[in-house]
């Protein structure tokens, strides 16, 4: 039996964050620590992490950024570290543009673990940001993997050109799951929605 735990990123875990980075992405996609809190402290909500015990089995990041960083991603003329340099933080009402720059699980430890808790928790995020008056036009994310083009286009994102997916959340909506789909039962809610634990077995 495991307890994850869903909660945005707290710099007592960028270590852990940028170690399983490390394992699914090549150097090119990776960033440093002190630009991971640079961002953090820009804009805290950016990194959605699932924990089970104070281990990291996961994490979602996704950003709000200009919209010329957000044309620059397209072009492919802007670097990772770049990107998380423009990180926005949300502090006008209005809508905003995100950039989608890493979804990942530690498969070595929890190979049963699936992406599909990484969205629904992104749809609480995302709803959550509405309540508070911000609002997400697109969603912009980059496939640098087979396996990562596969989630991408199973959650609903269009590839716009070679390797870049959208979201369009204007026209699509803010879910990306089928809603037949079970999570585990929310037993309890912590600081104001930040916090989402769940139970579940794996075999």
């Amino acid at each position: 039996m495991f307890t994850f735990i869903f909660t945005y990123l707290e710099k007592d875990y960028v270590d852990e964050l940028l170690d399983l980075d490390k394992k699914v992405y090549n150097s090119e996609y990776q960033v440093n620590k002190e630009t991971t809190l640079h961002r953090l402290d820009i804009n805290p909500l950016t990194d959605l992490t699932v924990v089970n015990n104070d281990d990291l089995v996961g994490y979602l990041t996704v950003c709000p950024v200009d919209d010329d960083t957000y044309k620059g991603i397209i072009e492919h003329s802007v670097t990772e570290e770049e990107i998380e340099q423009h990180t926005l933080p949300y502090d006008k009402r209005g809508f905003y543009n995100l950039y989608l720059s890493s979804i990942v699980i530690d498969k070595e430890k929890y190979p049963y673990y699936s992406g599909k808790y990484l969205f629904a928790f992104l749809e609480k995020h995302l709803h959550k940001l509405r309540k508070q008056g911000f609002f997400v036009n697109k969603i912009l994310a980059f496939a640098v993997s087979i396996a990562g083009r596969k989630t991408l286009i199973r959650f609903g994102f269009k590839e716009i050109k070679n390797n870049v997916f959208e979201f369009s959340c204007i026209k699509q909506g803010i879910y990306f799951i089928k809603r037949n789909f079970k999570l585990p039962k929310v037993i309890s809610t912590i600081l104001n929605e930040q916090k989402f634990i769940f139970k579940r077995g794996f075999v």
